[in-house]
């Protein structure tokens, strides 16, 4: 049965801290200003709100959303751009320098034999008179055509206003200065704003709105879309967004973008339009944007519409295309934002930890995949719902639970191999762990293996005459040589019976010289315990020996028991025949197989026992008592060097 996971209080507060988190990235405005309290101040405020808020979270969110969504390709207007561009200045050399009369030359051209533009919006500030008689001559022509538009320049400033404790305060823009066209234009044209709205980050992608003005002015784009609708005999219908004074930001689509190949809209160079004689036929009924377009002239910007610059007249018109199809889009309530998401956010916090990984970065991904169908379906509706308030967070928690099931997994594994490094050498744990080659289930397979059995004799007559405690501390210091032995072999200790212990070579993992390992194990345990014997004699006035017996052949290996208790081991005839070996052991005796004795011959050195009955089987066996063992180059020398001393002096007839 699966465990279900209980929520505890760590749990409980690391979703709380991610809602709040979430709530005041998502309600914080960067670009409101801070109260200048002595305990944080405006620096902190520039830093939390501007740079972390705005030019990060709210940089991004634009980001993604413009490439998502930009441009559209969706033109409705008849749009013409006559661009004062580079070659237009090789021919009529620089703008600045130019009278007033080629604007009125522009203008007759556009009207000639009859034609005429819907409106002609001149991105351009004419201000201070120049020529008086060329500058009148401007005005004239505008007055006679009545079509013309003339940008006006706010020039803004930022103040601090400051609340009724004097303390706290808040920056608010204010117009310093407006440039307008030199008197005699102004008074026989219309005018209308030419700042474009550039975001934070550089970009332009908002629509210029006029708030503060006693009288607001319209943009250059909205003034050039009521005056093509006046052309043609309809009426203005405020938009909800810009009629609204309360929406200060009003993001809008491009309908085109600029790239070396071709232009936005319809275009004509400056000197090109002034001799065109197809110009007024073509230009017949369309809005007419004037301007820059060399970057000389400072007025190109950053659009989220293309890589390339886009010129002020290309955004104005593209400004107009979006007002003219209603694609504008006003940001969402900070305050229901910031309360949805970060509830969304416990939620997702919550599930994540209650769920099995995959389903719970399935569930973090479909979610993150909803916010951006809601996105879009609030986009369809003229709401900008930001994304990255609830993306970042979401992503963010797949990464951390990702990271901690990794970790809990690590955690986990090591655990199962410290245990496992109980029974088996360390390295061989090793070894399994990393090629991943071993599973907890039950069943088993044949295999060819050699089995170790060991067990103290007199144990029973010992225990008798000793305290509790020192009995188990003999059996400690006696089972620590045993599993040293096994392990530095590279075997398997199998189990503990009472005072003895069984293990087994070549399982479960594959070992060369299987066989000569386990004879080297029970060596190692003959020189190890003569040191102990008299260790365990000085301290508790008692000695122990053993009896080992030694076998290989094939045997069933595996887990074996039930679903809810199973012990990995090995059956079958080889595992009893070395139990019976060790029975028939005398104290000190290493008595092995005949199939041992075969395998080994060449590195060990015996005594012939000659043949024995075995408890349970029929048939008697040849056995060998091992008085000593000889080390293969390279193999594991003995332990210590009164170890090999005793080696040397071999055992005599299995007497310690």
């Amino acid at each position: 049965m699966k465990t279900i996971k209980k929520i505890n209080y760590k749990i409980i507060i690391a979703a709380l801290v991610t809602g709040l988190l979430v709530f005041i990235l998502a309600f914080a405005d960067p670009k409101k200003g801070a109260a200048d309290t002595a305990e944080f101040g405006p620096r902190f405020h520039d830093f939390v709100s501007n740079r972390l808020l705005y030019n990060g979270l709210e940089a991004l969110d634009l980001k993604i959303t413009d490439t998502i969504y930009q441009p559209d390709w969706n033109t409705a207007l008849d749009i013409w751009v006559i661009g004062i561009d580079s070659e237009t200045q090789d021919e009529l050399g620089p703008q600045s320098s130019w009278q007033r009369d080629k604007y009125a030359e522009l203008l007759d051209n556009l009207h000639k034999d009859g034609y005429s533009p819907a409106v002609v919006c001149f991105d351009i500030l004419f201000s201070g008179e120049k020529d008086p008689e060329k500058d009148k001559l401007f005005a004239d022509t505008c007055a006679k055509y009545g079509d013309t538009i003339q940008g006006v320049y706010f020039n803004y400033g930022l103040r601090h206003v400051y609340e009724e404790d004097n303390v706290h305060y808040y920056e608010e823009s204010y117009i310093k200065k407006i440039d307008g066209p030199y008197a005699d234009l102004a008074a026989v044209t219309k005018q209308a704003c030419t700042n474009n709205d550039i975001s934070a980050d550089g970009y332009a992608r908002t629509v210029f709105v006029d708030r503060m003005s006693d009288e607001p002015v319209d943009s250059l784009a909205l003034a050039a879309y009521k005056a093509y609708l006046e052309y043609n005999g309809e009426n203005y219908v405020p938009h909800k967004y810009i009629a609204d004074k309360k929406q200060n930001t009003i993001y809008f689509t491009y309908s085109t973008t600029l790239n070396k190949n071709s232009k936005p809209f319809s275009y004509r160079p400056f000197y090109e339009a002034l001799t065109d004689e197809n110009l007024a036929q073509n230009c017949d009924g369309t809005i007419v944007f004037v301007g820059a377009y060399d970057v000389a002239m400072s007025d190109d910007f950053f659009t989220p519409a293309g890589k390339d610059k886009m010129y002020g007249v290309d955004i104005h018109a593209n400004t107009c295309e979006a007002i003219a199809q209603g694609k504008l889009y006003v940001p969402a309530n900070r305050t229901t934002v910031a309360i949805v998401y970060s509830i969304l956010s416990v939620l997702l916090v919550f599930f994540v930890y209650l769920s099995a990984l995959p389903i719970a970065i399935s569930a973090s991904v479909g979610a993150i995949a909803l916010d951006f169908i809601a996105n879009w379906i609030a986009r369809k509706n003229g709401v900008y719902l930001p994304i990255v308030y609830f993306v970042v967070p979401a992503f963010i928690v797949i990464v951390t639970a990702t990271v901690l099931h990794y970790l809990a997994a690590r955690a986990e594994k090591a655990k199962i191999n410290n245990a496992f490094k109980m029974y088996v050498a360390p390295e061989v744990v090793d070894e399994m762990a990393g090629s991943g080659s071993y599973e907890l289930k039950l069943g088993g397979q044949t295999k060819d293996i050699a089995v170790l059995f060991i067990d103290i004799r007199g144990f029973t007559t010992m225990s008798e005459g000793l305290h509790p405690e020192e009995v188990v501390s003999i059996l400690n210091e006696y089972f620590g040589l045993v599993t040293d032995a096994i392990f530095k072999n590279k075997g398997t200790l199998d189990k503990f019976i009472g005072d003895a212990a069984m293990a087994v070579f070549n399982s479960p993992n594959d070992l060369d010289d299987y066989v000569y390992r386990a004879v080297h194990t029970a060596w190692d345990i003959a020189l190890g315990s003569q040191e102990l014997a008299q260790k365990l004699l000085d301290t508790h006035g008692r000695t122990i020996n053993y009896g080992i017996g030694v076998n290989c052949g094939p045997a069933t290996i595996g887990n074996i028991g039930s679903e809810f208790r199973m012990d990995f081991t090995a059956i079958g005839d080889t595992v009893n025949t070395s139990a019976r070996l060790e029975a028939n052991a005398k104290a000190g005796q290493i008595l092995i197989s005949q199939a041992v004795y075969d395998r080994v011959k060449d590195w060990i050195e015996t005594e012939e026992i000659g043949t024995i009955p075995l408890k349970g089987k029929s048939n008697e066996i040849f056995v060998y008592n091992v008085i000593n063992v000889k080390d293969k180059p390279g193999y594991i020398e003995s332990r210590s060097e009164s170890g090999k001393k005793n080696k040397r002096n071999r055992l005599n007839h299995g007497q310690i």
